[in-house]
């Protein structure tokens, strides 16, 4: 039986580059759901005062809101 030794530097030649562009959009979309999680709780006041509701019944708003988008 005949080998054939394989040298190191054809194996780094036959895999796929890394992909940074999907680990970036992975990151972009992260923090865009965290964003939109915190964004709401943090202006509460600001939402309240617009639409003329207290400040528990806007808190209730949201969080319905966000029980019917977690369903699945």
């Amino acid at each position: 039986m005949i080998t054939t030794p394989v040298s190191a530097a054809s194996d780094t030649a036959s895999s796929p580059p890394p992909a940074w562009a999907a680990v970036f959009a992975m990151t972009l979309c992260v923090a865009a759901l965290i964003a939109s999680e915190f964004m709401p709780v943090s202006l509460l006041t600001p939402i309240a005062t617009d639409l003329h509701l207290t400040e528990g019944q806007a808190g209730q708003a949201i969080t319905a809101v966000s029980r019917v988008s977690l369903k699945p």
